[in-house]
């Protein structure tokens, strides 16, 4: 309002000389109108407020997906980061962006990171990969160069953000081991009848279509899973052809290896290897879903796998600054090696597979794998279960011995119980955690070895066991085991 009367003032002033000069006559209703023009030449009300000033804030970053909170490398838009600013953005520029794995000195996750603008305020990050690696550290980070509002405001600093991408929330149906022939424990084979072995039961069957040969890309050789529907690059990085001859087998460091596999979707002048553009790092559980403990070196079918070398291989589930790793000799599962050794081989595969959910119903003291069907004792041999809770001390049998608690026992009602073998109890690991890895509010205390009903071919008079806390598998002496491993049993 001041400085509506200071211009109203200063316009008088002159209009007063301008009558004394001129002779003009004015009568007071002339100079009220005029005095109201200089009050609207102030700002266009009586008020006399500012008009709005330009736009000098700086953006910000309002909210991230995925959030720290981790993701489900399945989900749909798995390889995608959405970064929503608090104000509308010049869509224009495209700024510099880096996603890499924080755990493992800020290497690089993707050869390429594709950068476009969903809207005026949502930037996407999308990583030339087809999932991220499971249980990965991933940090991004987008450079303040090129990122102003549509006033031209720069950013304050970088933006950047992290989460931890978790195991997949679906897993496979444990699959038959293999084995079909039962062995006592100096490794004899012996009838399988009665034993309660691995050997002795049937389940779900392997089955494997190729290598076979893409009509149009003939270099290029497929291996598909009849049974989880995975379509497997027939050779390891390196090799080629029908039999995994030409070349040599390819080990790399683990973040290489990622890369190496989304690589093969821009093969064949963008059409991908074999035709196809979902191609990926192996994830254990993929990984394992081929592996046959009937056989070793290797460990799985030469027909459909040829040209297979005792390399351990890499999966795309990570820990920290290590990598999971499948030896292909015997089946080992290990955590032994760090993500810049450059010892192990790539295996890659595409095709989402058929899955189930990941999830459990307890009644008392028996847990129910909603996805698998199988049916768990909560509490191993030695232990009772009571309030959500296992007491007493679990019992350490020898495999024989374990082999026939399971087939005794009566429990819930059941009387059908088994030692599972290696694929049924690992389908009770989540290699997301360690101590425990299996999930303790439906297996109160599991963090011991526990046997599986599955020998192991390298030594027959050895058998598989699981470690509850690290998620690794080993194998154990039957008659003198090592690891104090306890007993869960399993029935259909």
């Amino acid at each position: 309002m001041k400085k509506a009367v200071v211009i109203s003032a200063l316009l008088l002033a002159v209009l007063s000389g301008c009558l004394q000069a001129e002779k003009i006559s004015l009568d007071s209703s002339g100079l009220q109108g005029l005095l109201l023009s200089g009050i609207a030449f102030s700002g266009g009300n009586a008020s006399g407020s500012n008009p709005p000033g330009p736009d000098l804030t700086a953006p910000t970053v309002s909210s991230v997906n995925p959030d720290g909170s981790g993701i489900d490398p399945q989900r749909a838009q798995q390889a995608r980061i959405y970064i929503t600013f608090s104000e509308a953005m010049d869509t224009g520029r495209t700024p510099t962006v880096a996603v890499v794995d924080g755990a493992n000195g800020d290497a690089p996750l993707a050869a390429s990171i594709g950068v476009s603008w969903q809207n005026s305020t949502t930037l996407v990050l999308e990583p030339d990969l087809q999932r991220l690696p499971e249980v990965t550290f991933v940090k991004w980070t987008v450079a303040m160069a090129e990122l102003y509002d549509v006033a031209q405001n720069q950013i304050a600093a970088d933006a950047t953000g992290s989460f931890v991408t978790r195991t997949a929330l679906r897993q496979y149906r444990p699959l038959e081991s293999g084995q079909t022939l039962c062995y006592d424990d100096s490794g004899s084979v012996i009838a399988c009848t009665g034993t309660g072995q691995d050997g002795a039961y049937t389940g779900i069957t392997r089955s494997f279509t190729g290598p076979t040969q893409h009509s149009t890309f003939t270099s290029d050789y497929t291996t598909t899973d009849n049974v989880t529907g995975l379509v497997w690059k027939t050779c390891v990085q390196g090799q080629a052809g029908a039999g995994c001859s030409g070349g040599t087998t390819t080990t790399m460091i683990w973040p290489a290896a990622v890369q190496s596999c989304a690589v093969l979707n821009h093969g064949n002048s963008g059409s991908g290897y074999a035709g196809r553009q979902d191609w990926r790092l192996a994830s254990l559980e993929e990984l394992m879903t081929i592996h046959d403990f009937s056989i070793f070196s290797p460990a799985l079918s030469t027909t459909q796998f040829p040209g297979t070398q005792p390399f351990m291989v890499w999966a795309a589930t990570g820990n920290a600054d290590k990598a999971w790793t499948l030896q292909p000799a015997y089946g080992s599962v290990t955590l032994s090696y760090g993500k810049n050794v450059a010892t192990p081989a790539v295996r890659c595969v595409a095709g989402g597979g058929t899955t189930v959910s990941r999830s459990f119903s307890v009644s008392n003291d028996v847990a129910t794998d909603q996805g698998t069907g199988l049916m768990w004792t909560r509490c191993a041999a030695g232990e009772t279960y009571s309030g959500g809770a296992c007491s007493g001390s679990p019992q350490s049998p020898a495999w024989g011995q374990a082999l026939v608690f399971c087939e005794n026992l009566v429990q819930a009602g059941y009387s059908d119980w088994r030692l599972p073998s290696i694929t049924e109890i690992s389908s009770l690991i989540d290699r997301k955690q360690i101590w425990p890895s299996m999930d303790s509010t439906v297996f109160p205390g599991a963090k011991s070895n526990f046997w599986s009903s599955t020998t192991n071919m390298v030594t027959p008079s050895e058998a598989w066991i699981v470690n509850g806390s690290t998620a690794t598998n080993n194998q154990s002496d039957k008659s003198s085991p090592s690891g104090a491993p306890a007993v869960l049993c399993v029935r259909n």
